[in-house]
């Protein structure tokens, strides 16, 4: 399964810091690799000695895992839903995963 559901677009979506996302991330690395590999790409800033940033990359089962431990805000049930909606496709239609 690909890993194309980045933690910069669950930190859009659910409006959270992309900071926090991270942390959470961060804080459940060993649950997450239970669903598969996490990709991390490298972002290089473009300042001297600036600090690189991370963007992780996950399944579906990963980003579901991470969106669960979110808060229920709006935002957030809202995600959750449409996530669900697309797992149900895939399971209904599993060449789409």
């Amino acid at each position: 399964m690909d890993n194309d559901i980045s933690s910069t677009l669950i930190a859009n979506r659910s409006g959270i810091s992309e900071d926090s996302v991270k942390r959470l991330i961060r804080n459940n690395m060993s649950f997450l690799e239970e669903f598969g590999r996490v990709d991390i790409e490298v972002e290089r800033s473009g300042e001297i000695g600036g600090r690189p940033g991370f963007t992780y990359h996950f399944n579906i089962y990963q980003a579901w895992f991470i969106v669960s431990c979110l808060r229920n805000t709006g935002k957030t049930i809202q995600l959750k839903m449409d996530m669900a909606k697309q797992m149900i496709e895939e399971t209904r239609n599993p060449s789409m995963g």
